[in-house]
């Protein structure tokens, strides 16, 4: 998928203590929004390409993948946020195709402090579902109206489901 950073990233977000290692490139990166708990990673050939000026990818759409960070270790998160549940996207390079969401709007449908909190005690299976581009799209944009991440909005809908159908 692509994300297009419609805003300079530093503003969204800052280094992480695990950023200061510098026997790699890769930078990691945690959400400035103390509401939000979300890590960015920008992998070692992105990085390169910018020669580590993040604000150079202002403007850029980026491939990149989406999920979750569990077991937060302090170092890739803030210290008061270790052990919650995080969303994580992790920037690979830039792409010449369409986007299929901003940065901004990413960062208001990843985790709240309060529902990680909530969700880091739940447990259960994992699966991962692939939907075409359009409709993660339309997903994230019903979830951003609704006030939920994307996997609560989704985890909502499966159990009320599930529930309709027993």
């Amino acid at each position: 998928m692509n994300i297009l950073i419609d805003t300079p990233i530093t503003r969204l977000f800052e280094p992480s203590a695990a950023d200061l290692d510098n026997s790699t490139s890769r930078r990691y990166l945690v959400a400035t929004d103390p509401q939000k708990l979300a890590i960015t990673v920008i992998q070692e050939e992105l990085a390169n390409e910018v020669d580590g000026e993040l604000e150079r990818l202002t403007g850029k759409t980026i491939d990149y993948s989406a999920g979750h960070h569990h077991y937060n270790r302090i170092g890739y998160c803030l210290p008061e946020n270790e052990g919650l549940l995080h969303s994580k996207l992790s920037m690979r390079k830039i792409v010449t195709d369409p986007h299929d969401i901003t940065l901004s709007l990413w960062l208001q449908c990843a985790i709240d402090r309060e529902e990680s909190a909530h969700r880091s005690e739940m447990s259960g299976e994992q699966i991962v579902i692939y939907v075409p581009p359009q409709l993660a799209t339309r997903l994230r944009q019903i979830a951003l109206v609704a006030g939920k991440s994307l996997n609560a909005l989704i985890n909502d809908e499966l159990i009320g489901f599930a529930q309709d159908n027993q």
